[in-house]
């Protein structure tokens, strides 16, 4: 299976992670909140009542604010990697790539390639007979030429292959920022 990109996609949900990320954020300052009011609370003394603050404080509080930066962390990665896709790949908003499908395009212009190529060459070495025998005859006689026609299937074939070069090389390249990251150690 090739590597597929939708730009639309990509862009509702991280509109979408941003919103939920502002919703957490909100409601992790809120029982961050709650969690200093409990660890600073005199009311609640005691042993048991002392290792629970302790614990919140050290512990909770700790994995409290790796939580908040984690979903921090996600939400730049996101917004890195649609912004390295439209810098490497491609810019629109409206992008769709599927490197299965630009295979296909490839592979079909190249096969169009091949039979025009041989079809040419065939219709060209008429052309030079026909030229060569009767061109005393008639000096208009034009010689055929398919270079253009070939020339655009080739460009074709190698636009498409440069597409998924390109798509491969932001997809290894988006691999290695999220590895680098950090976010696996969590």
């Amino acid at each position: 299976m090739g590597l597929q990109y939708d730009a639309e996609e990509v862009a509702a949900f991280i509109d979408a992670w941003n919103h939920i990320h502002s919703n957490f954020k909100l409601n992790a300052d809120i029982l961050e909140e709650q969690y200093v009011r409990y660890s600073t609370n005199e009311t609640y003394v005691g042993l048991a009542a002392e290792a629970s603050k302790r614990f919140i404080n050290e512990k909770q509080m700790k994995f409290h604010y790796d939580n908040i930066d984690i979903q921090k962390e996600l939400l730049n990665r996101y917004l890195t990697i649609e912004k390295d896709f439209k810098s490497m790949v491609d810019p629109s908003k409206e992008a769709r790539i599927d490197t299965d499908v630009i295979k296909e395009d490839s592979d079909h212009f190249k096969s169009k390639f091949d039979d025009l190529y041989s079809d040419a060459e065939e219709i060209n070495k008429i052309s030079r007979y026909v030229i060569e025998k009767f061109g005393k005859y008639n000096s208009n006689i034009t010689k055929t030429s398919y270079r253009r026609s070939l020339n655009s299937y080739e460009e074709e074939a190698e636009f498409c292959d440069k597409c998924i070069k390109k798509m491969e090389k932001f997809d290894e390249l988006s691999l290695e920022a999220v590895q680098n990251s950090g976010l696996l150690d969590f």
